[in-house]
C-alpha cells in the first residue's frame, strides 16, 4: 500500500471513529517519515482517541513533528504549553 492509499484509509477509519485502526495507519506512515502522521498521533493522544488520553505522550509526538517544521504540530504544542496540558503551564 502506498502512502496516498494509507492516508485515504486513515481518513476513512478516522471518519468512522475506528481510532485504533486509524492509529495503525499513522504508525505505518511514521515509518516512512510522514511528519504530518506524527502530529496526528500526538493529536490522538491529546484527544484520547484510540489510546488512553495522555498529554505528555501527545507533547512528545508533537515535539517530534514540530522539529520537522509541521505547523499543525507547532500550534497544538503551543496550545498545550499555554494551557499546561502535559507540562507546566506557560506563565506569560
Amino acid at each position: 500500500m502506498d502512502i496516498q492509499e494509507l492516508w485515504d484509509k486513515y481518513f476513512e477509519l478516522n471518519d468512522s471513529e475506528d481510532y485504533d485502526e486509524a492509529k495503525k495507519c499513522l504508525e505505518t506512515m511514521v515509518k516512512h517519515c510522514e511528519f504530518d502522521a506524527i502530529s496526528l498521533i500526538g493529536d490522538l493522544y491529546a484527544k484520547g482517541e484510540g489510546v488512553e488520553q495522555n498529554y505528555e505522550k501527545a507533547n512528545e509526538w508533537l515535539m517530534l513533528a514540530s522539529d520537522q517544521g509541521c505547523v499543525f504540530a507547532q500550534y497544538l504544542l503551543a496550545e498545550n504549553f499555554y494551557f499546561g496540558k502535559g507540562c507546566e503551564k506557560c506563565r506569560r
